[in-house]
C-alpha cells in the first residue's frame, strides 16, 4: 500500500511486476484488484501536480504568508477558462449500465474568467471579467483598473505569464503591474 501512496499512476500490471522484483513472489492483476479494493484503494481521475512545483518552497511560501492572511488585507486573482458547450466528464448510472450523455459536436465559444477575492467577510467579490478567447496582457491590464482603491493591501497572483508580462506591457505602452497597482495602494 506504501507503493500506491508514493505513485498512484501505476497499472495493475506494473504492481504485480514491482512485487516479482522486490520479492519474488508471482501473483496475477486478479489479485492485486481483490487486495487493492479490500483496502479500500479505488479507481479514479487523477488530480495533476505540478512536476515544476518546488515543495520545500511551496511549504516555505505558506509558512510565511499563512501568518498574515488573518491580519493583512490581501486580494487575490486567477483565471479560468472554459468552453460553453462542455459537458460533464464523470455520471451515474445503475450498476452494471453505462452512464451516457448527449455530446455536441462543437464545444462552443471558448471564455476565460477573472476573478478576485478579498479576505473580508462579506462581499469578497472585488473584481470580475469575462473574456471571449484567453486573457492577455490588455485584458489583465483592464482587470486591474476595476480593482478598488483603497487602504494598502497586498495580491496574490500565481506564476501565469499575463501577471508577469514585463515587456508585452512596455510594447503595449501599459505601466509595469508594480507601477499600475501602486497607484491603487497595492502590491503584488
Amino acid at each position: 500500500m506504501a507503493l500506491i501512496k508514493q505513485k498512484s499512476n501505476l497499472t495493475q500490471q506494473e504492481i504485480v511486476e514491482y512485487l516479482h522484483q522486490e520479492t519474488g513472489l508471482v501473483c496475477h492483476r486478479s489479485t492485486i484488484a481483490r487486495t487493492l479494493k479490500r483496502n479500500d484503494i479505488t479507481y479514479k481521475k487523477l488530480t495533476p501536480s505540478y512536476s515544476e512545483q518546488n515543495p520545500k518552497r511551496v511549504q516555505k511560501f505558506i509558512q510565511e504568508t499563512k501568518p498574515l492572511l488573518a491580519e493583512t488585507p490581501f486580494l487575490a486573482m486567477d483565471e479560468t477558462a472554459f468552453f460553453l458547450n462542455e459537458n460533464p466528464r464523470y455520471g451515474y448510472s445503475p450498476k452494471g449500465t453505462r452512464a451516457y450523455t448527449r455530446k455536441p459536436g462543437r464545444k462552443g465559444i471558448h471564455v476565460t474568467l477573472s476573478l478576485g477575492v478579498a479576505n473580508i467577510p462579506k462581499n469578497a467579490i472585488v473584481g470580475y471579467q469575462l473574456v471571449i478567447g484567453a486573457a492577455n496582457t490588455q485584458s489583465f491590464y483592464e482587470f486591474l483598473e476595476e480593482l478598488p482603491d483603497g487602504e494598502k493591501c497586498y495580491l496574490l497572483l500565481d506564476n501565469a505569464t499575463i501577471h508577469h508580462a514585463y515587456y508585452t506591457r512596455i510594447q503595449a505602452g501599459l505601466p509595469s503591474i508594480p507601477d499600475q497597482l501602486a497607484i491603487k495602494n497595492i502590491e503584488p
